[in-house]
């Protein structure tokens, strides 16, 4: 994130004060913790979260951010982005719509525009309109994210995905082994 003009960024609450990320966490093992609401970094020296129980998973950091593989509708792979900045959205990009012949009911009713049409944007503070509606499915591995709300978006192409906390929180706790290049998502009893 480096390439993020943080004098974009307001002070007024709306925005963010400021980012942390991969630069960070690279050298950490860290875990959030949804049920207890807090972020802990840990020298990978010593812990071991191989030997935890929970979903283990190899992810893919090449751009600096978590990427793993899933499933949309349970017939189109995607590598997916798991962003803990993105509240509650999926985002895919408009050609994979077009490409795969996906449906997403998108509501151009005047009371439903609005919800259907959501500015998408991020932390340098550009957005877009993105189309939104509904997938059947994203999946990893086992576990299904069920009827989630996508939106379209031409900030990136081919098969990929992005994935925020809504899909996220549904665990209790999600370990990032950065070191190791691994994830571990330990689900909710």
């Amino acid at each position: 994130m480096s390439n993020v003009n943080a004098s974009s960024m307001n002070g007024n609450g709306l925005g963010a004060d400021g980012l942390i990320g991969f630069p960070l966490f690279a050298d950490a093992v860290t875990t959030i913790d949804f049920t207890n609401g807090t972020l802990q970094l840990q020298d990978p020296n010593q812990t071991h979260p191989s030997k935890l129980a929970g979903i283990h998973a190899i992810i893919d950091l090449s751009s600096g951010i978590p990427q793993v593989p899933m499933k949309i509708d349970g017939r189109i792979p995607v590598d997916t982005f798991l962003d803990t900045g993105d509240p509650y959205l999926v985002l895919i990009p408009k050609s994979l719509v077009f490409q795969e012949h996906l449906t997403m009911l998108v509501d151009n009713t005047l009371g439903g525009y609005f919800s259907s049409h959501v500015a998408v944007g991020g932390v340098g503070g550009r957005y877009q309109i993105g189309h939104c509606g509904r997938l059947d499915s994203i999946a990893f591995g086992q576990i299904v994210y069920q009827n989630p709300k996508t939106c379209e978006t031409t900030s990136f192409i081919g098969y990929r995905a992005l994935v925020g906390l809504d899909f996220l929180r549904h665990f209790k706790r999600i370990i990032f082994d950065y070191p190791q290049s691994r994830m571990i998502f330990v689900p909710k009893v």
